[in-house]
């Protein structure tokens, strides 16, 4: 910045007489000053510089001082009129450049001190959210505390009560969901266990579920189908259900391997993801019901109505379907192995099972099962129903 100066000096007094060289040397020598030091005010520097140039301007010629001096030459004037438009421009250009650095820096401090503000803020938010959850929690683990010793309790209304308020500390914290499926399923087991002997036959002790292992069911069906949250299958192996008579709801991932749920009446009701293995669904109605990627083995289907259900992805190995009524079912995707249709209905005059969407389908499973000749069910392209036993009877 300070060779800039002389530079511009150069430029606008080359051609002025010699009197004025002392005055160039006195203005140089201040502007060299106020450009080192250009923190002090300009107005002392435009001060420096007119107090320069009267001085010259007196110890030169008298006419110096005169109009004419200057009227006479054109040249003049204009050297004139350049040197005091650079003395005047350039003291304003180094004070306006102080002033918009003097703002530029006072900006960067306020907006410093708002960043540092905003933190501030943000810090405080942090630590109020996190003291919420951790009061949330510390009252959700008080609640959790107090179901499980209601749930204990040998009047039916408290246990109903605690069961409830598990299902709500379910949908209030995601991470205690699991506690709570395995707290009700053990509750359920623990009340509702099949008697030895032999497991595919029905359960003759208790004609129903008592209030509390009910609600206890539906709350298990309800988290578990809970968004977002992924938990290990139901256990409910091994149980008498009777009389559970489940209506338009999703059982999704529940293991009911051995348990006894024959006689039941479903309506609407979706089996996905569940596991059915040695279980007896006998005599049983499914209205309009649907079975997706479940797993049977040995399961008991006897006598049961599926005559309006769907079947998609499933395994049935070695199950029974003996005299059940197949008629306008549907079945897609499904492994068939040794399984016993025996007696089962698989169409009337109007409505017949289909079986077309089977890739693996052995036609001769069917052959002491009951259709009408008039409308056999729907078999894949290529394959026919055997000829039918006229002996079987349901």
């Amino acid at each position: 910045m300070s060779a800039l100066g002389p530079a511009i000096f150069e430029l606008v007094v080359e051609d002025l007489p010699a009197d004025l060289s002392r005055l160039w040397r006195h203005a140089r020598i201040a502007f060299g000053w106020c450009v080192s030091n250009w923190g002090i005010s300009a107005n002392v520097l435009i001060l420096m510089l007119l107090a320069a140039l009267i001085w010259s301007a007196v110890s030169a010629e008298k006419e110096l001082m005169t109009w004419r001096y200057w009227t006479n030459e054109t040249e003049r004037l204009r050297n004139l009129s350049l040197m005091m438009t650079g003395l005047f421009a350039i003291p304003i250009s180094v004070f306006g450049l102080f002033l918009v650095s003097r703002r530029t820096a006072a900006n960067e401090l306020q907006a410093q001190a708002q960043l540092a503000q905003a933190e501030n803020l943000s810090n405080q938010i942090q630590n109020l959210s996190d003291q919420l959850r951790l009061g949330e929690q510390a009252q959700i683990t008080d609640r959790f505390t107090k179901a499980i010793e209601q749930l204990g309790s040998k009047e039916t209304s408290i246990r109903l009560g605690a069961i409830y308020a598990l299902e709500r500390i379910g949908f209030d914290s995601v991470r205690d969901v699991q506690a709570i499926i395995e707290i009700l399923a053990a509750f359920v087991r623990n009340n509702c266990a099949r008697p030895s002997g032999n497991l595919q036959s029905e359960a003759s002790i208790d004609t129903s579920l008592a209030s509390d292992v009910l609600a206890a069911i539906k709350v298990l069906i309800r988290v578990k189908n809970i968004d977002g949250v992924e938990t290990r299958k139901v256990d409910l192996r091994n149980c008498h259900l009777p009389n559970l008579e489940l209506d338009n709801i999703t059982v999704r991932g529940f293991e009911l391997n051995g348990s006894d749920l024959s006689g039941q009446s479903f309506r609407d009701v979706r089996f996905v993801n569940c596991e059915f293995d040695d279980a007896n669904f006998s005599k049983s109605h499914f209205h309009r019901c649907e079975f997706r990627e479940c797993g049977s083995w040995f399961t008991n289907f006897e006598s049961a109505f599926l005559n309006d259900s769907s079947i998609y992805n499933d395994n049935y190995i070695f199950a029974n379907f003996r005299y059940a009524h197949l008629e306008e079912s549907i079945w897609k995707g499904v492994a068939l192995l040794d399984v016993d249709f025996d007696g089962a209905i698989l169409s009337t005059i109007s409505t017949s099972a289909d079986f077309s969407q089977l890739t693996q389908l052995d036609p001769t499973d069917f052959e002491r099962s009951e259709w009408d000749e008039r409308n056999p069910p729907r078999l894949p392209r290529g394959l026919t129903m055997p000829q039918q036993d006229k002996e079987s009877e349901p």
